[in-house]
């Protein structure tokens, strides 16, 4: 079985989380904007445009359900 420990919160405060200059052209963000753009073009005002990041937490209830995590 898996043994699931927690090291903490990444960040304590707000002021801990760096936003990179480069944010909304990094290729990754660039990438993900334009096809916002597409979409936007595509459809206009008729549908709306929703976002999701999945992680590695999100894919593995996805894939295996809830239960089975410690």
């Amino acid at each position: 079985m898996a043994n699931c420990s927690n090291a903490g919160p990444i960040w304590r405060d707000v002021e801990d989380v760096v936003i990179p200059n480069d944010f909304l052209t990094h290729p990754d963000t660039a990438c993900v904007i334009e096809c916002i753009k597409i979409l936007k073009k595509e459809y206009g005002d008729d549908v709306a445009i929703i976002g999701k990041t999945m992680g590695p937490w999100t894919l593995g209830y996805h894939c295996f359900g809830v239960e089975p995590f410690c």
